[in-house]
């Protein structure tokens, strides 16, 4: 490891301030830079890291570009608050949230975009983006006028299920900051966090409930009778719903992610009265809480070959080109095609969601993951909730897909019932696990 110590100055990164500091560069032992930066952080020094000089010296000179600001928003000094870090996927987050479950300040970035011309996350593009963009964020959380880490009650992160590379990072500078602030660390997992999102920034929740967890990666049933109090009845059997989305928008020639392309595609068919593409609805009439998805991917892959619009050769493109460049038989199948897909996935949900109700007898159902924010699947719940008199729960838009405020909320909950409290000299047992407790 190479060591560069002494005053920095202002003008070489706004974001260092003017006091000692050590910059860590050129490393391969990850547990080495922890130790260096335990050391001066608890001396009251900065810490950066850069994969190379050069690295340092491109980002110091658009610093204005590539840094990540935290949004303020309403801050009472008084009220001691949890600092919570998320990491998984292809975004990170972080946010403050006091004690009675109030965001004080949070910031989630979205690298999708590192993404969309491969039609779905590289594991070591997602790991590499959130080393290099994460000592911003971090930064200016510790060193925002309306924040003190005095104020810091735990340290909460996501350590299952996920990208592993992306877990490890959030998770490393999660035990820093609990051993260096002497606090406790609350190790969540992801899913967990989507169970209790739709009740950020509202009441507390009243048990029992079910919750139809829809998202990139997973796709369940679950019954919560209270926290930490799950039982998983219904899951995929193959692809995850937002898998699905994300393969039928490559098939389609979609950059990554698929969701808002497919649903921008079925609203727009609707608006246009573009009739649907009629699939075959998997696992129709089986006794089975489960889903499927591969076969319905399967059926648009061999309708798409059938009406012309597979092109696997050609470069992925975005809506906004495809609109602008295709002729109108082109576009019109295609709205078709996307339109089917989205109203196919809603008879699902529709059927599994009457299907658990009915069984379990529950008074309120939550949808959660990215998949919630669709247009479809919202539309869903107004209907079903009138229908089957069952009082229906989504978060709000910004807390359907990734984010910290989640993880933050459910380590509050932890908190107050006394449980997964890891004391600070046990914090380096917290390891990231891509397999979490929702998993078979």
């Amino acid at each position: 490891m190479t060591l560069q110590s002494g005053s920095t100055r202002a003008k070489d990164n706004p974001l260092i301030p003017l006091q000692d500091s050590i910059i860590c560069r050129a490393f391969s032992d990850t547990q080495t830079v922890l130790n260096y930066a335990l050391h001066y952080l608890k001396q009251g020094g900065t810490v950066f890291i850069w994969k190379s000089p050069e690295q340092r010296v491109a980002e110091t000179r658009d610093s204005s570009d590539s840094a990540v600001h935290i949004g303020e928003v309403s801050f009472d000094r008084s009220c001691a608050g949890e600092y919570h870090i998320e990491f998984n996927g292809v975004c990170h987050s972080g946010c403050v949230m006091a004690y009675h479950g109030r965001v004080l300040t949070e910031k989630t970035l979205n690298l999708s975009y590192q993404h969309s011309k491969f039609g779905g996350v590289v594991p070591e593009i997602a790991g590499r983006g959130h080393l290099a963009a994460f000592k911003e964020l971090l930064t200016n959380i510790l060193q925002s006028p309306v924040f003190s880490p005095k104020q810091l009650q735990a340290i909460a992160v996501t350590r299952s299920p996920g990208l592993i590379g992306s877990l490890l990072v959030g998770v490393t500078y999660a035990k820093t900051l609990a051993w260096v602030y002497e606090k406790p660390l609350i190790a969540v997992d992801h899913i967990e966090g989507h169970l209790f999102s739709g009740f950020i920034g509202q009441p507390a929740p009243r048990f029992p409930f079910s919750a139809l967890v829809i998202s990139g990666g997973h796709t369940l049933l679950v019954n919560v009778e209270g926290v930490n109090q799950y039982t998983v009845f219904g899951r995929t059997t193959d692809d995850s719903v937002g898998e699905a989305f994300d393969k039928t928008a490559k098939i389609l020639g979609f950059v990554y992610p698929g969701g808002p392309v497919i649903d921008r595609l079925a609203v727009l068919a609707c608006e246009r009265g573009i009739p649907p593409v009629k699939f075959p609805v998997p696992l129709r009439g089986r006794d089975t809480f489960d889903f499927s998805f591969s076969g319905l991917k399967t059926a648009v892959l061999y309708h798409a070959k059938d009406a012309g619009l597979y092109h696997p050769e050609r470069e992925l493109i975005t809506v906004e080109d495809f609109l602008a460049q295709s002729d109108t038989d082109i576009l019109n199948r295609t709205l078709s095609v996307a339109r089917g897909f989205q109203e196919t996935i809603a008879v699902i949900f529709e059927e599994r969601i009457t299907q658990t109700i009915r069984a379990s007898r529950v008074k309120e159902f939550h949808i959660c993951g990215g998949v919630a924010a669709n247009s479809a699947v919202r539309k869903l719940t107004a209907q079903l909730a009138e229908r089957l008199g069952v009082n229906f729960r989504c978060p709000e838009m910004k807390y359907c897909g990734d984010n910290a405020a989640m993880i933050g909320y459910i380590a509050r909950l932890y908190m107050q019932k006394g449980f997964m409290l890891t004391e600070t000299p046990d914090i380096l047992n917290a390891e990231p696990s891509a397999a979490g407790r929702f998993s078979i």
